[in-house]
């Protein structure tokens, strides 16, 4: 199927170079805010690292377990909330645009509370009931605590997301996605060691005019917060995301045709998109749950197994943002060419999408099996971690064109509204496949961190399989939305 499929398509140049020009300039400003999230937990680990391999281990599952309910939540609402306001944008009709960002929004709150309220208050039950090693058990809860309280705000910037994808004007992501990660390192780095030990951290660094940046913290001075800094760092740096997504809300290239007057919460809309929510969130649910469980298995493994999965799940959540970044923007194409009911078209994205999206994550891939034993240094020091990490990260590299399948694939079919089935099989794979074969192989018959790792890859490519075959069906093009 797959080999038919690299026949067929023009991979060196696009089959419709409008149709693949117009994804790219939706895709790449998406990539990288997807990647932000990612990259701020990625950068949490690399300071934390300095502190030693038990606050590595705790950022990495603590960043695991808050981004899983990020992902359930804020992403399952994204999804249908770009699928409505894409398939509205391809009718032009902009007032139910933004009718969708406010529904969207309400069912955030209304989840996204609860989590909170309820993480906050009961984190060190949950860290306690997951992790073994009481050091590393310890720095979890202080850093996954003041992620709980801050939860919200990641939570409301992927609603926002939705929205703006919807409507292609994701240039907006760009400028908000830096701006957020410059604010996180500078609060990271003052935070965790404090504006009294920051020159320290600096004087240990091997490129040139590095350690004259600490001249920055002689500005404001911040307390050493150590796993903490790390944790509030990244929450302010959310909070001032969601503003700017706000303010952009009142610009004049917004309010020119997306007017939000007269808009009130109307039940039939939001019944809609929860039905379009609700199986996208079983399928982050099962996802984000089973990679939990996959920590959690390694975890018990030892903690040297667990700190080499945290660093490569990091790697590998950024490394699969170029293929969920064209399937969103894919997505948008989808569900404005079947607005225009021209399902032709949409298929035509779709192509393009994946055959770009094979492109990019190929690339990626051969990266990581090239310089692996290059990459896995920047984030520990620890001979033995970095023994199991870099054959890791080389599986993980040829893992990276199922990848470009399953991602671009699925969030192509959700921006049609083909989220029923998708995550029925996917809920399937996880807890009969995925789940079942990590615990027997690495716990049962002995395989440890390769039996985790091996079952991961297993269930990913059947994913792939059945998502591509879902695709060439065609039930996607007679939804309606």
């Amino acid at each position: 199927m797959f080999v038919n499929f690299y026949i067929n398509m023009h991979f060196i140049r696009p089959y419709n170079p409008i149709i693949a020009k117009r994804i790219l300039s939706i895709a790449y400003p998406i990539i990288f805010a997807n990647a932000s999230r990612s990259i701020m937990g990625i950068v949490d680990m690399i300071m934390v690292g300095k502190l030693g391999i038990h606050s590595m281990a705790a950022v990495g599952f603590g960043e695991m377990l808050i981004f899983s309910l990020i992902a359930i939540v804020g992403c399952s609402i994204q999804i249908s909330t770009q699928a409505i306001t894409s398939r509205r944008y391809g009718e032009r009709d902009f007032p139910k645009c933004f009718e969708a960002l406010i529904n969207g929004l309400t069912i955030g709150i209304c989840l996204g509370l609860p989590i909170m309220i309820i993480g906050y208050t009961y984190c060190d039950n949950l860290i306690q009931f997951l992790l073994d090693d009481p050091i590393t058990i310890r720095e979890c809860i202080k850093y996954t605590s003041i992620q709980f309280l801050g939860i919200l705000f990641p939570i409301m910037f992927y609603i926002f997301q939705g929205f703006y994808t919807g409507i292609q004007k994701t240039s907006i992501f760009l400028k908000i996605a830096i701006f957020s990660n410059v604010i996180n390192i500078y609060l990271n780095l003052g935070l965790i060691f404090g504006s009294d030990n920051i020159h320290s951290y600096f004087a240990s660094s091997i490129v040139p005019g590095f350690n004259k940046l600490g001249l920055l913290w002689y500005i404001f001075p911040f307390p050493q917060m150590g796993i903490s800094g790390a944790a509030l760092g990244t929450v302010i740096s959310m909070g001032l995301s969601l503003l700017c997504f706000l303010v952009y809300l009142f610009s004049n290239e917004i309010r020119q045709n997306f007017t939000f007057t007269k808009i009130g919460i109307k039940y039939s809309l939001i019944k809609k998109q929860i039905k379009l929510t609700w199986p996208v969130m079983q399928t982050q649910a099962s996802m984000f749950f089973g990679l939990t469980l996959f920590l959690v298995i390694m975890g018990k493994i030892g903690t040297i197994e667990l700190a080499a999965t945290n660093i490569m799940i990091r790697i590998y959540n950024v490394s699969v943002m170029p293929a969920i970044g064209i399937g969103q923007a894919c997505a948008t194409l989808v569900g404005k060419f079947l607005g225009e009911e021209n399902p032709d078209k949409a298929e035509r994205a779709i192509n393009e999408s994946l055959r770009g999206s094979l492109m990019v994550m190929g690339t990626v891939g051969l990266c990581f099996v090239l310089f692996a034993q290059f990459i896995i240094p920047l984030f520990i020091t620890d001979s033995n971690v970095i023994k199991l990490a870099v054959p890791g990260l080389r599986f993980v590299g040829l893992l990276q064109f199922a990848d470009a399948v399953c991602f671009t694939t699925w969030f192509a079919l959700t921006g049609a509204g083909d989220t029923k089935i998708p995550a029925l099989v996917d809920v399937l794979t996880h807890w009969v496949l995925f789940v079942p074969a990590c615990y027997l192989l690495s716990i049962t018959f002995g395989y440890g961190y390769w039996g985790g790792w091996i079952s991961f890859g297993l269930h990913l490519i059947f994913f792939a399989c059945f998502i591509y075959y879902r695709f060439k069906k065609g039930y996607w093009k007679s939804i309606e939305v």
